[in-house]
């Protein structure tokens, strides 16, 4: 087992992010590549940084080099980002215990991304257990869309204690909603 570090993402971390990201692209991955994982999404170093402004970028380094990496923003940073937008619009309808998920205070996570060969390290949940740590005081709800076509990235998140609470279609595509009570 590699030794790594899980930190918060500096200003040199975020062009790692974004090459790790690139790497792990469901538009660059070949079908048959895609049941290790995919992202959905593609963002700039400089979103990265605007992600980690909002709420928090953590990323798990080995001798420097970004292996791993969880971005959180808030609900508001996400109002013009398609996918999250369309689950967004989901939450009057979702209850978190007695509350409508649109009454609580809560963080979407991702992407979030492990260097295949680090995979099965435990990086995963170390990068979560931090990001959970870092945002308990502040929030009620960590909150997380996953391609139902990802089964990988289910069972990583339901590890961390994240369970699906609803679904959403977005361009044809389904998502998974999936959730973890913070406090």
């Amino acid at each position: 087992m590699s030794k790594f570090e899980v930190t918060t993402a500096g200003a040199l971390d975020f062009e790692q992010v974004v090459t790790l990201q690139k790497a792990n692209s469901l538009a660059v991955l070949p079908e048959d590549a895609r049941g290790d994982g995919f992202l959905s999404s593609d963002f700039t170093a400089e979103q990265f940084e605007q992600m980690a402004k909002s709420v928090a970028l953590i990323v798990a380094l080995d001798a420097g080099q970004v292996i791993g990496f969880v971005c959180a923003s808030t609900p508001e940073f996400n109002r013009n980002v398609p996918v999250p937008a369309a689950m967004m619009q989901r939450f009057p309808r979702i209850k978190i215990g007695s509350r409508r998920l649109n009454e609580v205070s809560s963080f979407i996570s991702g992407p979030v991304c492990v260097e295949k060969s680090y995979r099965g390290q435990g990086v995963f949940e170390a990068l979560y257990n931090k990001l959970f740590d870092a945002t308990a005081t502040d929030f009620d709800v960590a909150l997380a869309f996953i391609a139902t076509s990802n089964p990988r990235s289910v069972k990583a998140h339901e590890k961390v204690g994240m369970d699906v609470i609803d679904r959403f279609d977005f361009a044809g595509r389904e998502f998974y909603i999936v959730a973890r009570g913070l406090r």
